[in-house]
């Protein structure tokens, strides 16, 4: 059974005025698929006028056998589920059904036509009006992921400026330890050279020169070996020389 499309009321003698533009398919561009908005100017697929006044492309519409084969094909109408017979939608039309597609409705002065074009203008217009809000919420959520980027953006550039310190700072202080290392292995051989009295020669001077350089190069080692030496000896002359009680001045008391 086909549906009926909801009537407007037209005053008997009223014409819209003429579509007047450069492109010749402006007029069709409402004609679409009540299933799935493919437009016809898309030229893509096949269009069909069913008996339920549903447009409907060969992608969504589907082909039911009928009892012999030379009847006419039945189709399955997306829309309402129908089973209707249907024409395609094209010049070769016959033209009662081609003025269902007429660029201007109101001149034909049939309430009929004018109310299946006005269904499908605002069936499409709903469709865009979903497609708008939904590319609008699309639209947002990039902005917010764009803007959540650029954040991350900002505290990676910051995180590299850091880096980027951190890694000079650690090669001035790598410099500065080898410095340090340097300085200390010098330190470490000076005082090698006095301990162990490993001192370079000079290439000229006297053999005077020479014998007064070795005698003021002597070792803290050689003169503590002197020092205690001499205490030894020292010390072994005085215990040489005792050889009694040491007496001491007569100092009277009573014990």
């Amino acid at each position: 059974m086909a549906t009926k499309l909801p009537a407007i009321n037209i005053k008997p003698g009223a014409s819209a005025p003429s579509m007047t533009t450069s492109d010749p398919e402006a007029p069709n561009l409402w004609i679409h698929c009540n299933s799935c908005c493919e437009q016809y100017v898309q030229k893509k697929s096949k269009f069909f006028l069913l008996a339920c006044h549903h447009v409907a492309c060969d992608k969504c519409v589907k082909v039911c056998a009928g009892r012999t084969p030379t009847d006419a094909p039945v189709f399955e109408c997306p829309v309402c589920r129908n089973k209707v017979r249907g024409r395609q939608v094209n010049n070769t039309m016959p033209s009662n059904f081609k003025q269902f597609f007429h660029p201007e409705p109101f001149s034909l002065n049939i309430e009929f036509i004018t109310t299946f074009q006005m269904a499908n203008h605002r069936h499409f217009d709903r469709v865009k009006e979903k497609k708008g809000a939904k590319a609008h919420k699309l639209q947002k959520d990039v902005d917010l992921a764009k803007s959540i980027c650029q954040k991350g953006y900002c505290n990676l550039e910051i995180m590299r400026v850091e880096r980027q310190k951190l890694s000079q700072r650690i090669r001035q202080i790598k410099i500065q330890v080898a410095k340090q290392k340097e300085e200390n292995e010098k330190e470490k051989r000076l005082a090698a050279e006095i301990c162990y009295g490993i001192q370079t020669q000079p290439k000229s001077g006297s053999g005077h020169g020479q014998e007064r350089l070795r005698a003021k190069t002597v070792s803290p080692i050689n003169k503590h070996c002197r020092n205690t030496s001499i205490t030894s000896s020292s010390s072994s002359q005085k215990h040489k020389q005792v050889t009694s009680f040491r007496h001491q001045s007569n100092n009277s008391f009573n014990l």
